[in-house]
């Protein structure tokens, strides 16, 4: 029987996660100079605003229920106009790189939450909150590697096409209509969770 209480608490820190992460992208955006995403209203934490019925909601419910060890899902893309950009190539880094920081900090919440929770002794450990602390890191920590990959339309296609090179760039977006395959083999094969799990092995040392 799966555990519902556990469940919805996955389902709310998950929502709450994707929320964060679109908001980001939209409000970094309109800093840089495009207002498209925040005249949709798209700067909220409103998880409704962001929602894709499948990625948002059906795929994470599937994965829980299934117990599989890796959780995540995808809310509907901020819309972004580049051409309000005073430099596009870099812009459009940062405006990438908003939803992964925006998901780091969270992990890093969660983080400190879960340290100070073992500094108070083993008590502490049984508050309820620790239990939201956990998936606030993990999923956050899953958002954060997922949204790196450097495919198209995750963000580290554009991060590495900003910051890092923009010929790779181009070599990464000749893989868009490869991606989707690239990365169910990602996820199929276990590359992906073998990188999760090493990740989030070094990061529970230090709690």
């Amino acid at each position: 029987m799966p555990d519902i209480p556990v469940i919805a608490t996955q389902i709310a820190v998950l929502l709450l996660s994707l929320s964060v992460h679109e908001s980001a992208h939209a409000y970094a955006a309109n800093r840089f100079g495009d207002p498209t995403a925040k005249l949709l209203g798209r700067i909220t934490l409103n998880p409704i605003k962001h929602m894709d019925l499948f990625g948002t909601l059906l795929l994470p419910a599937l994965l829980l229920l299934a117990r599989s060890p890796v959780v995540f899902g995808w809310a509907k893309p901020v819309p972004v106009n580049t051409l309000n950009f005073r430099n596009r190539l870099r812009d459009t880094a940062w405006v990438s790189a908003a939803g992964p920081l925006s998901n780091l900090a969270l992990m890093v919440v969660g983080f400190v939450l879960l340290k100070a929770f073992v500094r108070l002794g083993h008590l502490a450990l049984e508050h309820p909150l620790v239990t939201i602390a956990l998936y606030l890191l993990v999923i956050n920590a899953v958002l954060f590697l997922f949204n790196l990959i450097p495919l198209p339309p995750l963000d580290g296609a554009s991060v590495i096409a900003g910051f890092i090179s923009p010929k790779f760039g181009e070599l990464v977006d000749r893989l868009g209509p490869f991606s989707f395959l690239i990365l169910i083999a990602l996820l199929w094969t276990g590359v992906f969770s073998v990188v999760f799990r090493t990740f989030i092995s070094i990061v529970l040392t230090w709690i």
